[in-house]
């Protein structure tokens, strides 16, 4: 064997070796997730859900079943495990990677990942004393109590079955002098039956006459363009949805004589 035929067989044997050694090293680095413990209701699972879930899924709110026990999930995993990967829930369309937003709904990676392998691990419930106490719900006001309230006079029903209703209802708001608003909270009676609330204040007349004119609370169809949103603002409601004020340079003109105007997207429930 002469000098270059010895060079080229040293040469690959030391590719062999390092082309073996990498190998190695994946396979070394993939035993660690492989080897993660499956997660667990009471210490991984829960927070995620009372957090991301349990704000329209308990009792009174939109969601039509409730999130809050280890038994509310775990019957409900086939579904969840579904809904989490197509990023269906929690609702929250902006996409990812498009922007950074303020109070953000969406699953981070990890608890996607998380709920996941939980349930793909067979959901175990895991120990008791990992639990952490449930979180206490407002059900209240939840910026405290507003300095004016205003509200329908007229109760209306939505129907028990049938197509979905858009109705929009209008409510005078009694300011005698023009003020400044700096956050709104909208409270549905039944909030099962609200999909969604576009909220606009209208200076003149036009939905009040429009309201007057139908003999049943609000009237049907959308906002008239004199119902505007106040300038700067998008005003509205979805389930979950938490109020917030407006940072002090942003707050918007409410002048006497408004109106406020609810457009309501509603649901029949049976």
């Amino acid at each position: 064997m002469n000098a270059a035929t010895n060079r080229r067989t040293h040469q690959r044997r030391r590719r062999f070796r390092a082309l073996a050694f990498s190998w190695l090293a994946t396979i070394a680095a993939s035993v660690p997730a492989a080897a993660q413990p499956v997660p667990t209701f009471t210490k991984d699972i829960a927070p995620i859900v009372w957090t991301r879930c349990a704000s329209c899924h308990r009792p009174g709110e939109i969601g039509p079943f409730n999130l809050l026990t280890y038994e509310d999930v775990r019957q409900r995993a086939t579904l969840i495990a579904a809904v989490t990967a197509r990023r269906i829930m929690p609702p929250w369309k902006p996409e990812a990677g498009k922007g950074d937003f303020q109070d953000a709904r969406a699953l981070t990676p990890h608890e996607l990942e998380s709920i996941q392998r939980w349930i793909a691990g067979g959901a175990p419930e895991g120990t008791p004393a990992d639990l952490p106490p449930m979180p206490t719900w407002t059900d209240g006001w939840r910026l405290g109590t507003p300095d004016l309230v205003v509200g329908m006079r007229e109760v209306y029903t939505v129907p028990a079955d049938g197509a979905d209703v858009f109705r929009t209802f209008v409510i005078s708001i009694p300011v005698a002098r023009s003020q400044y608003v700096r956050a709104i909270d909208f409270r549905p009676g039944n909030a099962r039956v609200v999909h969604h609330a576009n909220i606009g204040v209208d200076r003149t007349r036009s939905s009040r006459l429009l309201d007057e004119r139908d003999p049943g609370p609000g009237y049907g169809g959308g906002m008239v363009p004199s119902a505007t949103y106040p300038e700067g603002q998008l005003l509205g409601w979805t389930p979950g949805q938490a109020p917030h004020a407006v940072p002090p340079e942003m707050t918007w003109r409410l002048d006497p004589g408004s109106d406020l105007v609810v457009q309501l997207h509603l649901q029949p429930i049976g």
